[in-house]
């Protein structure tokens, strides 16, 4: 088990913002499903997943509480 095996997932979780064992996991089900190519698209289709998810589940501010919130002055 080289050093790259360790220190990639980690390095590239950080950069794409997701946790290092989802980047295993998308590389392992990436490459199971579709082979190389997966391998190659697993981590940035994790991302769109995780960035949509977030969009749609964010619990949204609601007007009322942007107007409490803002400076009076």
């Amino acid at each position: 088990m080289s050093i790259d095996n360790l220190i990639g997932p980690v390095v590239l979780g950080e950069a794409a913002l997701i946790h290092p064992v989802v980047v295993i996991i998308s590389f392992v089900c990436g490459a199971i499903l579709f082979g190389v190519v997966g391998l190659l698209i697993a981590v940035p289709v994790v991302v769109c997943i995780k960035t949509t998810l977030e969009h749609y589940y964010a619990e949204p501010i609601a007007d009322g509480d942007a107007e409490r919130r803002a400076p009076t002055g």
